[in-house]
């Protein structure tokens, strides 16, 4: 996610709200990536007054668990027990509307 993309939600905001939604930004940064975007104005490129949730998925579990992560070729080397990918190992953009049924 960028702070554009935070910004155009946060926009919508009231829409979603209408509709019983809410809204999560998550991204791989750490929380205090997001700490530092929600304190810089938005003139400057940063997430300032954004009122939704920024979950951090920074260990990428949640990327993981959604299989949106550009990675390939995944294996496992004995030697150094270190799991090898090639890919950037960062998320593919998207957007998700998840139903609660």
């Amino acid at each position: 996610m960028c702070p554009s993309e935070l910004h155009a939600f946060q926009e919508a905001l009231p829409e979603f709200e209408k509709r019983n939604t809410i809204i999560i930004g998550a991204s791989c940064d750490t929380p205090e990536v997001h700490f530092a975007w929600l304190n810089t104005a938005k003139d400057n490129g940063g997430a300032e007054s954004i009122t939704f949730n920024l979950l951090a998925d920074s260990n990428r579990n949640l990327s993981n668990t959604l299989d949106i992560l550009d990675s390939t070729n995944e294996r496992y080397d004995k030697i150094t027990s270190v799991l090898l990918m090639d890919g950037d190992n960062v998320t593919y953009r998207a957007t998700y509307l998840i139903d609660e049924n």
